[in-house]
């Protein structure tokens, strides 16, 4: 289970999300994904599991634009932001 949070900023808008992302989980973060436009900043330092199937859709928003702002540790490394 998942929390996803959205708040504008002057520079863009930061998508928070926090929790266990499950495949069950992929559709909101899609919806979200699709509603927001502009600057993207995802922070992910509250998410505490995710799968390879997860971690590629994450990493297709980054390669569309999105900015990894915050994250652990490993999806830090994982995780490719190009505009870094």
């Amino acid at each position: 289970m998942i929390r996803i949070t959205t708040e504008r900023k002057e520079k863009g808008t930061v998508v928070t999300i926090d929790g266990r992302l499950a495949d069950s989980d992929l559709r909101e973060i899609q919806q979200v994904r699709k509603s927001v436009t502009g600057e993207v900043f995802l922070d992910l330092r509250g998410l505490e599991e995710c799968s390879a199937g997860e971690v590629r859709v994450l990493q297709e928003w980054l390669d569309a634009g999105a900015r990894l702002q915050e994250a652990n540790p490993f999806l830090h490394m994982i995780l490719k932001d190009p505009a870094s």
